[in-house]
């Protein structure tokens, strides 16, 4: 998977303001966003020490690599299991 950063995005929480990283991901099989019709989840991935949730996929046909496209925004509410 080929990980490339898009940009910093400013949100204001009820705690504050904070700084959102959106990535952008191209790879060979398909990435699920979450439908809840389905009760399906979306993927996520861990980059650069943070997870990031899918937001949206597609199969990119225009070129002879084929491939997935897919944007990713941070999980901002993600705890790590306690052991």
């Amino acid at each position: 998977m080929d990980i490339q950063t898009l940009s910093d995005e400013i949100i204001t929480t009820p705690d504050g303001t904070v700084s959102v990283k959106r990535i952008k991901t191209f790879c060979d099989v398909p990435i699920l966003v979450e439908d809840k019709d389905k009760q399906q989840k979306a993927d996520r991935v861990f980059f650069d020490g943070k997870w990031f949730e899918c937001k949206s996929s597609r199969l990119s046909e225009n070129t002879p690599l084929r491939h997935y496209t897919s944007t990713f925004v941070e999980v901002l509410d993600y705890e790590p299991e306690s052991e």
